[in-house]
């Protein structure tokens, strides 16, 4: 009998050992979520950027009429991810363990106005896109002003 008991403990505690999952894996989780202005209803993608095959789908995101929208995502390394809702507006980021990403912006000029709080690196992609958009802009007006320049000299002759 008392053999018996001991093999039924073994068992069970086996059972109990099997059923606890193991968190060995390095998986980190991270969270996106925020308002966009113009998102009513649109759909958001997210891709994993790979050195080897470009952006790689992962997931849509549905954004609710008001534009709030929120991604629970988990990676086994950090590295970069694109949102966008097309394919030639979209933002870097670049996710760390535990991070609560907040996004805010306008859907239909992301890479421009969006602007994001929760995640130290993607604060730093965030100011270097800043600094590219700046300087788009500054090579407009210099061209603008070229423009003008070359039309006022042919004006002169």
């Amino acid at each position: 009998m008392k053999r018996n008991r001991i093999t039924i403990y073994f068992a069970l505690f086996a059972l109990l050992l099997a059923g606890c999952k193991s968190n060995d894996s390095n998986t980190m989780t991270f969270r996106i979520e925020g308002t966009l202005d113009n998102a009513s209803g649109k759909t958001l993608y997210i891709e994993e950027m790979t050195p080897d095959n470009g952006p790689q789908f992962l997931d849509s995101i549905k954004c609710d009429e008001k534009g709030n929208f929120s991604y629970k995502g988990s990676m086994d390394y950090q590295t970069f991810f694109n949102l966008h809702s097309n394919a030639y507006d979209y933002i870097v980021l670049l996710p760390n363990d535990g991070d609560k990403i907040k996004l805010t912006g306008d859907a239909d000029n992301l890479g421009k106005s969006y602007r994001v709080n929760g995640s130290g690196e993607s604060q730093l992609m965030w100011q270097i896109q800043s600094y590219i958009n700046d300087a788009d802009i500054t090579i407009a007006d210099i061209a603008q002003q070229d423009k003008q320049n070359r039309e006022t000299l042919n004006d002169d002759d």
